[in-house]
């Protein structure tokens, strides 16, 4: 089998809200963010919620595209029922074919090639830390430009939460999920094409509040994309400390990928990955 893996890249999402109009929002949510009983029950008023910490940081999810093609020929043989008793002969293609008995029936056999042809297309959205699969194919649609050095990568009055998810693991699991156990006489084209690897950095706020007379705290966040709130959110208060490790987080060689074939061998082929950079631009 050939594995072909498309030029690693990392990317990193426009923002789509202003830190003023999320601050703004922040401000009229706070009662909404200790929830609907403590809001209608407990009714606390908004001078007895506090905004004590805020944040920004960018969020990474792996998006992977993959094509399997399996294209063989194989040899089968053709049960045809034969209703009528006065039929003794069949010729097909000028061949003579007699039917045989098949318990209280009487069928026509026939062998032949089947040549097939099966392809299967795939795309992965992967938590870059969690490792959980969600539909992240809504954010794609927004704006995101390259990043050509991620070990440079810090944007400015922001953190970084560092991917804890390989690449490595990501195509591991791809490349399972598309393999076949096929019965083939003959193997034309075995392969997997991973047309896409994108490392995506989004955008969230967070907010973190404290309810003062009964001294609860909460988070609600904001995705800086969809401008959607969610509470019940996380704050972490520190982010990425040196730079990413793109030896880690790019590694696909074979090694790491980790493939296994029964009874065959796995050719994993690389485009050059452009965020595996070192400091500096160079190679």
């Amino acid at each position: 089998m050939d594995v072909t893996i498309a030029e690693q890249k990392a990317f990193v999402f426009a923002d789509q809200l202003s830190d003023q109009s999320v601050r703004e929002r922040a401000i009229e949510k706070k009662v909404d963010a200790f929830g609907t009983v403590a809001k209608f029950l407990q009714r606390p008023k908004t001078e007895e919620i506090q905004l004590t910490y805020s944040e920004k940081r960018y969020e990474a999810f792996w998006y992977v595209a993959a094509k399997a093609t399996y294209i063989y020929d194989r040899t089968q043989r053709y049960r045809v029922p034969i209703a009528d008793a006065a039929v003794k002969k069949i010729t097909i293609a000028g061949n003579a074919y007699e039917p045989q008995k098949d318990r209280d029936s009487r069928v026509l056999v026939v062998s032949g090639i089947e040549h097939c042809e099966d392809i299967t297309e795939r795309q992965v959205y992967l938590d870059a830390v969690s490792g959980e699969k969600r539909d992240l194919s809504a954010y794609l649609k927004f704006a995101s430009t390259e990043i050509p050095d991620l070990r440079a990568f810090q944007p400015e009055h922001a953190l970084i939460v560092e991917p804890q998810v390989r690449i490595a693991h990501v195509v591991r699991d791809l490349v399972n999920s598309l393999m076949k156990s096929l019965q083939a006489d003959t193997m034309f084209e075995d392969r997997v094409e991973i047309s896409q690897v994108g490392l995506y950095f989004h955008p969230v706020y967070a907010f973190e509040y404290h309810w003062v007379p009964k001294d609860k705290k909460q988070v609600i966040e904001f995705d800086g994309l969809t401008g959607v709130m969610r509470t019940e959110g996380k704050a972490i208060h520190h982010g990425l400390k040196n730079f990413i490790d793109n030896d880690l987080l790019f590694d696909l060689s074979s090694e790491a990928v980790n493939l296994v074939v029964p009874g065959g061998a796995i050719a994993i082929k690389l485009a050059r990955a452009a965020a595996q950079k070192t400091v500096g631009g160079q190679h």
